[in-house]
């Protein structure tokens, strides 16, 4: 009986770890490490330099970036730890756009039918010289896009009005970064 607990609880430990990937971790003093990186990203990133071997544990402030190749490697996905709003919480989220604004999405990774899934929850934009980045649209709650975006694209009238005027929306906000970054 003792041998069957025993076992389960090493399962569920295994398996709150979540699914490594191969990645890339690049680290604050320009050096980087490729191996198999766990997908729960937080404040301590779980990291196989081979898949394996055991996990180290890498603290998160000494991370730059994350590479993570998902969807059986077809996709190269990049992450931050980005400050969010007031408080300066940080949080691990994708990056979509980089330029004067920078536009981050916090996501999910979920596996269906054997392929890779993501899934947007949040969105937030960080201008250059910037420390903490704005929540700027929600998957699910479509009025933040609508009260958030015009005042943080406050310096450039035109956008605005077409964000007002829905041509631009949450749905398109990367195409509305995109815009913004031209102008500049």
């Amino acid at each position: 009986m003792r041998l069957i607990v025993i076992v389960a609880l090493l399962v569920v430990s295994f398996n709150s770890y979540g699914k490594f990937y191969p990645g890339t971790l690049m680290f604050e003093n320009g050096k980087s490490r490729e191996g198999f990186i766990d997908t729960n990203l937080g404040d301590i990133i779980l990291f196989k330099g081979w898949m394996e071997s055991p996990p180290e544990e890498v603290p998160a402030g000494w991370v730059t970036a994350v590479w993570i190749k998902a969807n059986a490697g077809h996709k190269m996905l990049e992450y931050h730890y980005v400050a969010i709003g007031n408080d300066g919480n940080h949080m691990w989220l994708r990056s979509l756009e980089k330029g004067v604004v920078n536009l981050y999405a916090q996501e999910n990774i979920l596996q269906q039918d054997g392929t890779d899934k993501t899934e947007v929850l949040e969105f937030y934009c960080l201008r250059k010289g910037e420390t903490n980045a704005k929540h700027i649209a929600s998957h699910s709650n479509r009025h933040v896009f609508k009260s958030n975006a015009p005042q943080f694209f406050a310096d450039n009238h035109q956008l605005v009005e077409k964000i007002k005027s829905q041509e631009y929306n949450w749905a398109n906000l990367q195409e509305l970064v995109r815009a913004y970054n031209k102008g500049f």
